[in-house]
């Protein structure tokens, strides 16, 4: 005997989540319209963004400061493993191609 199939959950669960996903990016396109420019350019301007850094507690500048090294980090050790698996493929197609 077959277990009864949730494929009708999942399916009424999809459409739920879909008509949600368009309510919101029908919000976020009305917000778009609404919202000019130049507050946004305002509020992101880097004095304001670096005040407003500064006046956060230690803790959360510290925590800041650790996701960055850590992103910048990861990003760098990606970056040297790539170029050495280059650098071996590289290698080995001239061992291979002495070979022949």
């Amino acid at each position: 005997m077959r277990p009864p199939s949730s494929g009708g959950r999942v399916a009424g669960a999809v459409r739920r989540w879909a008509t949600a996903m368009r309510g919101h990016a029908g919000q976020l396109m009305a917000d778009i319209r609404q919202t000019p420019v130049r507050d946004v350019a305002k509020e992101l301007a880097p004095r304001r963004l670096w005040k407003e850094f500064r006046q956060t507690s230690m803790h959360t500048q510290a925590l800041c400061a650790l996701t960055g090294y850590s992103l910048v980090a990861t990003g760098l050790i990606y970056v040297y493993l790539r170029y050495s698996q280059a650098e071996r493929r590289k290698q080995w197609g001239q061992v291979v191609s002495s070979w022949q």
